[in-house]
């Protein structure tokens, strides 16, 4: 319950001035993430597919930086209903470390389910459930996926 009216207090407060573009959230500043803005698909594809129309939208697949943005993309993930997983921007596909997709830098936050991730040939894609826990997944399989996109300026929140 706290999540919930957390996320919506985030979400009110964040939507004031933002600039993110048609179709996307605003991903409150103060959460850390890198990315100003998100967009959550309403359709499935595979992960490298995914990164391709993330890139369309001059982003990528979004990583999760910490516990907060974490907590924040699977509020959406509920709210949105979706029925399976949505790939994030963490993968090992190069040189087998967790590392970011946006920037290639290592990953150093983790919310791994338990037994995860798992050591399964061709797991090497990370997906993030409602419950905002994490698996290593197959990258041909086709799930829904959240990009990290700019925003075209300030996404600031009003003072109280």
């Amino acid at each position: 319950m706290f999540k919930i009216i957390f996320l919506s207090i985030i979400i009110v407060f964040a939507f004031v001035d933002s600039t993110c573009p048609d179709g996307t959230y605003v991903i409150p500043s103060i959460l850390g993430s890198n990315w100003p803005c998100m967009l959550l698909s309403n359709d499935t594809a595979i992960y490298t597919y995914a990164e391709r129309v993330c890139e369309e939208h001059n982003g990528h697949l979004l990583p999760i930086p910490n516990a907060f943005v974490d907590a924040f993309v699977a509020d959406l993930i509920r709210i949105a209903n979706l029925s399976r997983p949505v790939g994030i921007g963490v993968t090992r596909l190069l040189g087998g470390i967790w590392r970011n997709v946006d920037d290639g830098t290592n990953t150093t936050y983790f919310n791994w389910g338990v037994e995860q991730p798992n050591n399964i040939t061709g797991c090497n894609c990370a997906y993030i459930y409602s419950n905002d826990i994490w698996a290593a997944g197959v990258c041909e399989n086709v799930n829904y996926y959240a990009c990290g996109v700019p925003g075209t300026g300030e996404t600031g929140f009003l003072s109280l």
